[in-house]
């Protein structure tokens, strides 16, 4: 099995279990409970939004306040513009946020923005036969 969980802390399980519906992650019941959600990326990717409090249990280090710092960022691929531009959309209105300039490479576009607690991630396209003709590595 080939997965990978990335645990978020959030302030509010609800809100952010409807922001990342809205991204078209869907939640994954068989790993949700009273402290934490599963929101599925596809079979291999799981974010695990957890409480605070469950996210810090056992651990001697505090929690990062992500709205005002960086800490990692994710990047979800997207099949083609329109769906990248419909999913930004759809996230702003659901309490995200635009967090960077937008990325225009031609074959690749990415636009970068924060969920509700200020994590952040990269909604991009990539042209990948574009890609590898314009590289030379294709």
């Amino acid at each position: 099995m080939k997965k990978i969980f990335i645990n978020l802390p959030v302030a509010d399980l609800g809100r952010s279990r409807e922001f990342y519906l809205q991204l078209g992650f869907v939640e994954n019941p068989v790993f949700s409970g009273e402290d934490q959600t599963c929101m599925a990326w596809g079979e291999g990717v799981l974010v695990m939004l957890q409480s605070r409090e469950f996210f810090a249990y056992g651990s001697k280090r505090p929690v990062a306040d992500e709205q005002g710092a960086i800490s990692a960022s994710f990047t979800l691929p997207l099949a083609s513009p329109k769906q990248v531009e419909t999913v930004l959309s759809k996230a702003v209105a659901a309490g995200g946020r635009v967090a960077g300039e937008t990325i225009d490479e031609g074959y690749m576009q990415v636009h970068t923005l924060a969920d509700p607690d200020g994590h952040i991630w990269g909604i991009m396209y990539l042209d990948r036969k574009r890609y590898l003709e314009e590289s030379g590595k294709g």
